[in-house]
């Protein structure tokens, strides 16, 4: 840790019953950055989360990953304030099938973006919408 309220960075990691915590903390003061990783085990199943913002309204990003019995949930969001960029994509798991949406936008009445994916019984499924 470095004083002057500048950057902050903490690991922590603890085992308890096979079981597994880890959480690391960064921040920056001056409102400029923060990021956040939690990763977690429990009875073989993981838990993983990425926060990362940057101030002056301008990133935020957040990755959230499940796996519970083998099945996977990840969520990515990436925003860009001023009223830019928005994507968000969400991938799921679930006995081997596949389901993954992607939305895109861009304001200033530019650009919009759709795409959604679905894969099942390995017969894949993909729309793409723009606006």
């Amino acid at each position: 840790m470095e004083s002057e309220g500048r950057r902050t960075e903490e690991t922590v990691a603890m085992e308890s019953k096979g079981r597994r915590t880890e959480e690391t903390v960064a921040m920056e003061s001056e409102g400029r950055r923060t990021e956040e990783t939690v990763a977690m085990e429990s009875e073989g199943r993981r838990t993983e989360e990425t926060v990362t913002m940057e101030s002056e309204g301008r990133r935020t990003e957040e990755t959230v990953a499940m796996e519970s019995e083998g099945r996977r949930t990840e969520e990515t969001v990436t925003m860009e304030s001023e009223g830019r960029r928005t994507e968000e994509t969400v991938a799921m798991e679930s006995e081997g099938r596949r389901t993954e949406e992607t939305v895109t936008m861009e304001s200033k009445g530019r650009r919009t973006e759709e795409t959604v994916a679905l894969e099942s019984e390995g017969r894949r499924m993909e729309e793409t919408i723009s606006i």
